[in-house]
């Protein structure tokens, strides 16, 4: 789908052609010739667009409740499923990284609900890096490479 003002920027560049006596295109953006009063694409669009951030760093809002309890998780699932909503658009997965305390009960609570299968829930880097060191100990504790 064109939106209007792409459509007009796509009007403008091109009723404002105009092709040198050698045939070549004055109006594309590597051509050293080019002097069209109308912008190339990404000047026009830095001067139509609001300028987005590349990444917004930020906290979940503070909840007035322990954070295990299956209502706190409830609702934290909910605002980050909006959230989720709002940023990519409706009906994407939400990938929800918890430590081990808060990953145990909330996929039991994803597991007893059937309005949660947007979510994806994963352990945190931590508790995955220690089931690795974990995984890696057992393999060298008895096959003798500790030995040396």
């Amino acid at each position: 789908m064109v939106k209007l003002e792409d459509f007009a920027w796509l009007l403008a560049r091109s009723l404002t052609r105009a092709p040198t006596s050698n045939g070549e295109d004055t109006n594309r953006e590597d051509s050293p010739l080019s002097s069209s009063p109308v912008s190339v694409w990404s000047g026009y669009n830095s001067l139509v667009h609001e300028t987005v951030p590349v990444e917004r760093i930020g906290s979940p809002p503070l909840l007035a409740a322990p954070a295990d309890e299956w209502s706190s998780l409830l609702t934290i699932f909910m605002q980050t499923q909006q959230i989720t909503a709002h940023i990519v658009g409706p009906g994407r997965k939400t990938v929800i990284s918890l430590d081990m305390g808060l990953y145990q009960p909330a996929n039991k609570l994803q597991m007893t609900r059937n309005d949660l299968n947007h979510l994806i829930l994963r352990p945190g880097e931590l508790h995955i890096l220690m089931a690795q060191l974990r995984t890696l100990g057992s393999f060298i504790e008895n096959s003798g490479v500790d030995l040396s």
